[in-house]
Parts: structure tokens; C-alpha cells; sequence
């Protein structure tokens, strides 16, 4: 469906007519069940115009894991009922209230209504696994959404000429929220695109931006249909994972495009570093954002030299979450002093080129996806029966995404055992496993691993 923008505010408005006279609650959260791209939007636009604060999930089994307090209600479309169950344990008492998709008959002409201007706005939560494994939960406020959206707009280059193109990116994602509200604001065009042979119908769309995931590279990368590239002078804005020199060889032989690299995160307005990449060596190092403060420090927190391996942390600028929804625990480690950590090791050069190196914390990043490494560390362990296990992942000297599998042992495990664990993570261009009689540690307390300065000795030690 196309919907013009005098359409889409008509669809905004009877939704909110219609929502009006369901006996809404006059607070509490909105849970709206996510259905296509473009419908869930309308609905979400149209509660928060009156006031409720909302989220989007993908399904019901959410709501206890995101661990929601205060539900007020529960949204979906009429047709979409039959797809949820409510009667599901834990689930919170509150209202179920469905929208006849009939009611977005006549949006397409007439005049448009007049706009009411309530003066109170909802926000809306997006969620992230963050640096543990687990949903956090990032509360987006109202009263300063637009210059929020301006300010992310002028870092991304959008404007009333940008034709966006959005691979199923759900409204609980950085980029699935921020974007279209950024489009929106500086009047561009939005693309939703979710269904999964999605290479199909890209020659159908005239589009101008794009901003993939790194399985979507791939996807690109190998695709053999030259109609799909049909599109001249293209804005491609890679934003998550780490992506091999091949990868980006490839995307920039098939496609007329500007290809940037972006370094950011949900709790992030807009991004912390970019690259234009002209070249696929040009992936691996990225510069500060205009107006971001960025630094490497080591383990003591100092900070670190030129070419010396440390934990990355961002200054908070007045758009960004200062804390997360409801976790002051996690909030108080991850964002500290007016500084976001979000787990993540890099080393800066002297010409202040930054470099993302893998996860410190305690999640690693797969084609884009946070895996949570505890259990995973403790799975290979056990099977290797070795002192110790840690994981990481970076791009090695060939431009290839990597799992480190460092070992603490006295000797290396059987060839066979470190086959099988290849197996397991097949989606990685390569696995190695260095062995170590010891890891670096704390001197004091439980005598942690120190994953920064484990690293740095694989770098050193290992040529990784």
C-alpha cells in the first residue's frame, strides 16, 4: 500500500477517533502487537496522540520477559486475535482492544481534518538485549521529539529527497523507531519492507537510501539479479555487525552507491562513528560523529594510548537515554559520569581513527545479532574440559568476521572436540582457538578475567 501524506494523517486521525471511544485507560502502558510496518505505525501514532506512553512487541511471550509493569492495554488488529493467545499465564489483566482494518477505507480523499493539539504526547519504549543477554528497556520522551529527529536527520544526511528503504525493522530497534521518525520530520518518503524474499521486490521500489543489516549485505553481496541495482547514486548506511572486506568488495562492485559505515546503539540518538568507505579496507576504522565525545580507556579506567586496546565510551548528548526504563541497577553500570559503555572493545590511532575490536562485556555480536556468552562460554568449557573459555569476535587481517575462542589450558584440546565447535558456528567465516596456560586476572576480588587485557595479548601474541 502507498499511502501520500494527507493519506497517512487520515489514517492516523480515525484511528485515534476509533481508539477514543474503546474506554481507553487514562494511564498505563499501551501493548500494540506487532502486525505489517505500516499499520502498527498508525497505531502507535495515534495512541500516543493521546497521551499513552507505548511499546511494540512481536508477540505475547514478551511481556513477561520485558518484565512490564502498568499495562493499561493490549492493541492489535481485529484479524491478528486469533494469533495471539491471551489466556497465556502472566499475562497481565488489561483490556484487549482490536481495529477493524475496514476503517481505513475512505483515507484517501476528502478533507482533512483539523489537527487537535492536546499538548500531551506518549513516549515510547524500544528495547535492546544491551550488554547482558537481557531486554532493557530505553524510554523515548515526546517533548523534544522533533529536534531530536532534526539532530539525527542532519548526522544520517536525510532530507525531503531521501526515499528510504527499512528491511523489517521492528518500532523496538534503534533504527526501526528513529528512522522513519526522522523521515517523516524533514518530509521525506519511508519503504517498509518485511516479507523475507524481500530481494524480489526491490526493483519495484525508488528508493535512494538504505540502511541493512549484515545478513542483508550478504544478501546483496551474492545476489545474481542485475534489475535489483537498477537504482543509481544509493545512500547505503551499514549500522550493525562487524562485515567482512569481501562483503563490502562486492556490495560496492554491484551497486551505484555511497556506502558509510555507522557505529551506534538504541540507547544512542544518532551515531558515534562513521566512515565513508571507499574501499573495503576502509570498514575497519571509523571517526567520531560531529559533536560526540569519544574515548578508549583501559581496565583502571584511564585514558588509553594510541594503538592500545581499551573499552570505548561515548559522551551523552541531551538526546540520548540517560538511564534505562525501570533498571537502575544496570543503568548505574552502563551509564556512568555522563558516558555511555556499551561493551564493546576498540583502539584509537593517532589520527584519531577508532576501531572497533569485539565485545568486552559479556555478549558478542553474530551477523548483528547480541548472543549472551556466559552460557555458551561455560557450554564449551565443560565439553573441552579446560580451565577457562572467553569469547570474541572481530574482523580479522582479511576482512573476515572471526570467533576467537580463547583456552585456558596446559595443553590444546583434542582437534576433533574444536571440529565440532567449528560446526556450531558455521555462520562465522573462520573460528580459531588460542590456548593459553593462563588468562590475564584481577588481583583482587574473584580474580576476573581481564578481557581487555586478554585481547591485547592475543594481538600481540597471536598476530589476531
Amino acid at each position: 500500500m502507498a499511502l501520500d501524506y494527507a493519506s497517512f494523517y487520515r489514517a492516523i486521525c480515525v484511528t485515534r477517533d476509533y481508539f477514543k471511544n474503546q474506554n481507553l485507560p487514562e494511564n498505563g502502558l499501551a501493548v500494540v502487537l506487532m502486525t505489517d510496518l505500516l499499520a502498527t505505525w498508525v497505531m502507535v501514532l495515534a495512541l500516543r496522540w493521546l497521551g499513552l506512553n507505548t511499546i511494540v512487541i512481536s508477540g505475547l511471550h514478551q511481556v513477561e520477559k520485558l518484565q512490564l509493569k502498568d499495562v493499561g492495554c493490549f492493541v492489535c488488529i481485529e484479524t491478528d486475535i486469533a494469533n495471539h493467545d491471551f489466556g497465556l499465564a502472566n499475562l497481565p489483566a488489561a483490556p484487549v482492544i482490536s481495529l477493524p482494518v475496514d476503517i481505513y477505507q475512505n483515507i484517501f480523499e476528502g478533507e482533512l481534518p483539523p489537527f487537535e493539539d492536546t499538548g500531551v504526547y506518549g513516549g515510547h519504549i524500544i528495547f535492546t538485549s544491551g550488554t547482558t543477554g537481557t531486554y532493557k528497556k530505553i524510554f523515548i520522551e515526546s517533548h523534544n521529539e522533533k529536534e531530536r529527529a532534526l539532530n539525527g536527520g542532519n548526522v544520517r544526511g536525510f532530507s525531503k529527497d531521501t526515499n528510504l528503504l527499512l528491511f523489517g525493522l521492528g518500532l523496538w530497534t534503534g533504527v526501526g523507531w528513529n528512522c522513519p521518525i526522522i523521515i517523516w520530520t524533514v518530509g521525506g518518503s519511508m519503504i517498509f519492507e518485511h516479507r523475507k524474499n524481500y530481494l524480489d521486490y526491490m526493483p519495484n521500489y525508488n528508493f535512494n537510501a538504505l540502511i541493512p543489516a549484515v545478513s542483508i549485505m550478504k544478501d546483496l553481496a551474492k545476489s545474481g539479479n542485475s534489475h535489483l541495482f537498477q537504482n543509481k547514486n544509493i545512500k547505503i548506511q551499514s549500522s550493525a555487525g562487524l562485515i567482512g572486506e569481501d562483503i563490502i568488495d562486492a556490495v560496492l562492485s554491484k551497486i551505484d552507491c555511497s556506502l558509510f559505515r555507522f557505529y551506534s546503539a538504541s540507547e544512542l540518538a544518532s551515531a558515534a562513528l562513521i566512515a565513508p568507505i571507499k574501499k573495503a579496507s576502509d570498514t575497519h576504522w571509523l571517526y567520531p560523529a560531529p559533536q560526540r565525545d569519544i574515548q578508549i580507556i583501559d581496565e583502571d579506567g584511564r585514558p588509553a594510548q594510541p594503538g592500545q586496546s581499551g573499552e570505548i565510551r561515548i559522551g551523552l548528548n541531551a538526546f540520548d537515554a540517560q538511564a534505562y526504563y525501570d533498571d537502575p541497577v544496570t543503568s548505574s553500570k552502563v551509564f556512568r559520569d555522563g558516558y555511555f559503555y556499551p561493551g564493546d572493545m576498540a583502539v584509537m590511532r593517532e589520527d584519531g581513527g577508532i576501531k572497533i575490536l569485539g565485545r568486552l562485556a559479556d555478549v558478542i555480536n553474530i551477523e548483528g545479532n547480541k548472543i549472551a556468552v556466559g552460557p555458551i562460554e561455560e557450554k564449551i568449557q565443560a565439553f573441552l574440559q579446560v580451565n577457562e573459555v572467553c569469547l570474541f569476535t572481530h574482523v580479522n587481517a582479511l576482512g573476515r568476521e572471526e570467533l576467537i575462542v580463547a583456552i585456558e589450558a596446559d595443553v590444546s584440546p583434542d582437534e576433533d572436540k574444536l571440529d565440532q565447535i567449528r560446526q556450531d558456528f558455521n555462520s562465522m567465516d573462520s573460528v580459531i582457538f588460542p590456548v593459553l596456560k593462563e588468562f590475564p586476572r584481577s588481583e583482587t576480588g574473584l580474580a576476573k578475567v581481564r578481557r581487555m587485557d586478554l585481547m591485547e595479548k592475543l594481538k600481540r601474541d597471536y598476530q589476531i
